[in-house]
């Protein structure tokens, strides 16, 4: 092959396609599909390959099953991927409506979101995907919010924040975070417990 290619210089990029499109076959009778030719290259090289039980790997997709609030609850969430449908659970009992606490949680999470869902498939970050998500299976309502301002997410800042306001009321606006923890509760002056605004 190398003589071939130092006689006619022309023929590298033919020649490493071909070469790349026997490994995707003979890979492909090993049951292993690669949709990048390049991609084969670089499984070459691979020694250890880690992998997750979420489907982040194998279909870029994230589920919300759990959350935890400051008023100690720990809520479970059923269904998977990107659909509306799920049941909520607390201490193994069915809830028909969503708790206050766990309500504001998900408006934060659909506020605080640049992803959308058209049609049960997801465009843009997987996680803020299962954040609209949760939001939709809990029926949230913010059609009355607009959007003013943005602080998107940076690696230094570690979170992201919108300032809304209400379209039925006067007021200035709120800013809604999420992000890391140990960085938003430094923007944090009170939490929500049991209802109650406590410093």
């Amino acid at each position: 092959v190398s003589l071939a290619v130092a006689a006619i210089p022309e023929g590298l990029p033919i020649v490493v396609t071909v070469t790349l499109a026997l490994g995707v076959i003979r890979m492909s009778k090993k049951k292993a599909i690669v949709r990048k030719l390049p991609s084969v290259e670089t499984l070459g090289c691979v020694n250890v390959l880690c992998v997750d039980k979420t489907g982040t790997l194998t279909k870029n997709e994230m589920t919300v099953t759990e959350v935890t609030t400051s008023s100690d609850n720990n809520y479970h969430m059923s269904g998977t991927g990107y659909f509306e449908s799920g049941q909520l659970f607390l201490n193994n009992k069915v809830l028909t409506r969503c708790p206050e606490d766990l309500a504001v949680i998900a408006k934060i999470g659909y506020l605080c979101n640049n992803s959308q869902i058209t049609d049960r498939e997801m465009f843009g970050n997987p996680t803020d995907g299962a954040l609209l998500a949760l939001s939709q299976k809990l029926n949230i309502a913010v059609e009355d919010t607009a959007r003013l301002e943005e602080l998107p997410f940076t690696h230094e800042r570690k979170w992201m924040g919108v300032k809304c306001v209400s379209k039925s009321t006067s007021d200035s606006g709120i800013y809604y975070v999420k992000g890391a923890t140990e960085n938003v509760i430094k923007v944090c002056s009170h939490i929500l417990v049991d209802g109650a605004l406590q410093p």
